[in-house]
């Protein structure tokens, strides 16, 4: 190799390095929430196997004879729970939580508890227009509120629509299930 080969070599390895280290650095912290908006207090990721916390949530779906809460201690433990996180007015958010309750209702309600999760636009406190697409949806269960933004860091929610499945025996089994098709291990999919 010629000296002037090995020079433009190291570098090309002395940039890479460098830049490799800014980025690293840029990684590592987390980004800040935005200036003025409240109510982001941090909430640990529940493992995969770990207990879903209890938790109380506002029904944000004003169906007549829906509760104004929902607590999940009625559930954990004594059903599998299907929460979808989706998007209100984002069609494959909505085909997906639509698949998903038609899959639940096929096993049963009795079964199978299914539980919605959304939140309004991130800095609004608005549930008005959430509110009118659950009503055009006519969805009949209810909606948890993720005010706080709890349930996207629990479930580690990167983007909607988000399937996470909680177990009988109220353990965290699967997350971040895009949609029913979606293959997993041993040629299963999520609706399996």
């Amino acid at each position: 190799m010629t000296p002037r080969i090995a020079c433009r070599t190291a570098a090309a390895a002395a940039l890479m390095i460098a830049v490799t280290g800014i980025l690293f650095a840029q990684s590592a912290s987390p980004p800040a929430a935005p200036p003025g908006v409240t109510g982001l207090a941090p909430v640990p990721p529940v493992g995969f196997g770990a207990a879903f916390p209890a938790a109380k949530f506002e029904n944000v779906n004003d169906v007549p004879g829906q509760p104004a809460a929902i607590d999940l201690t009625t559930y954990l433990g004594k059903k599998p729970i299907v929460f979808v996180y989706w998007m209100a007015g984002n069609p494959r958010s909505e085909k997906v939580l639509l698949d998903a309750l038609a899959a639940v209702e096929k096993v049963g309600a009795d079964k199978v508890a299914f539980l919605p999760i959304a939140a309004p636009a991130f800095g609004s406190t608005d549930l008005g227009p959430l509110k009118a697409r659950i009503a055009a949806l006519k969805l009949k269960a209810p909606v948890l509120n993720d005010e706080g933004f709890r349930l996207l860091q629990e479930l580690q929610v990167h983007a909607v629509p988000n399937i996470a499945i909680v177990d009988g025996e109220g353990k965290l089994r699967m997350t971040n299930g895009g949609s029913l098709t979606q293959s997993l291990e041993y040629k299963l999919d999520v609706e399996g």
